[in-house]
């Protein structure tokens, strides 16, 4: 598991130890180790993508990686120049594992791979724009790992993820921020209040991660709920249930642009996968939890 200290990241080691999975977890920084707790089937390593462990990869010698490490925390990681690092350190790491024996590499990819549309986004069918250094880096990443796959006669799972929210997001994202705002009785102002996002709650976002390694899932699969809520509409929930409905603060109408970005969900469903968790659900746990 790369990026295992991350936000998905620990959601997902967390899921898979709790369905019985050994995991060998790489984190940056000794430091970090201490957000995964200890388990006993729990091994945690440091290195990087591009200075692997690779003696204690290959005496764990894993079946399946899930490739979560990524750049989100920065306000600008969308232009960043590190997208291409990341992905060209991306590829070698898949490459290594698969020249050790590995057979899958889940790897997460990104609603931001897709031209905003009306409609819900299919796998097959929906068209691609990939318009930032993330989603163009992302979009390679794939293209690579695909053909790396087929070399090795591995196995690849692209997860393009939506819009996740939950426990141990970054404190400056939606709706996190908008929480700390709004308990501070501070307003929130939306610049883009009627982009349509399909959001996710973290730890259904670790266990739809979970079931495509577990079925052996080949391909691009949307990892989403299938239903779509405005940025306003999210605001003002949090808002509400914190008594503060007020705060929510609009643009004037010229800046509120619409776009969409709603996963069409049949694929994953079909694996036998669904939600837990809905976004009123969500959202309290999330409130809940940075209380």
């Amino acid at each position: 598991m790369t990026g295992a200290s991350g936000f998905i990241g620990s959601a997902f080691v967390r899921a898979a130890l709790g369905a019985g999975h050994e995991v060998l977890a790489l984190v940056r920084a000794p430091e970090r180790a201490a957000t995964l707790g200890s388990h006993p089937a729990l091994d945690i390593v440091t290195g990087t993508l591009a200075e692997p462990p690779w003696t204690a990869i290959a005496r764990f010698a894993p079946e399946t990686c899930l490739h979560a490490a990524w750049i989100t925390q920065p306000a600008d990681y969308r232009a960043s120049d590190e997208n291409v690092r990341l992905q060209a350190e991306s590829v070698a790491l898949a490459r290594g594992l698969l020249e050790q024996g590995a057979r899958r590499i889940v790897a997460l990819g990104t609603c931001e791979e897709y031209a905003p549309a009306a409609g819900r986004l299919d796998e097959a069918r929906a068209a691609l724009a990939p318009a930032s250094a993330y989603a163009r880096a992302k979009h390679e990443l794939r293209l690579a790992l695909e053909a790396a796959a087929r070399l090795a006669r591995a196995h690849l799972t692209w997860a393009r993820i939506f819009q996740p929210y939950g426990p141990g997001e970054p404190s400056t994202r939606m709706p996190s921020l908008v929480i700390q705002r709004v308990r501070n009785g501070q307003p929130v102002m939306l610049r883009t209040p009627a982009a349509l996002r399909d959001w996710i709650h973290v730890e259904d976002v670790a266990s739809a991660l979970l079931h495509l390694a577990q079925r052996g899932a080949d391909g691009i699969f949307n990892v989403g709920t299938g239903v779509g809520h405005t940025v306003e509409q999210v605001a003002r929930s949090i808002a509400h249930r914190l008594g503060q409905p007020d705060l929510v603060m609009l643009p004037p109408p010229a800046g509120r642009g619409m776009d969409a970005l709603v996963a069409d969900v049949t694929r994953l469903r079909g694996l036998g996968w669904t939600p837990h968790l809905d976004l009123d659900m969500g959202l309290a746990r999330l409130i809940e939890h940075t209380r």
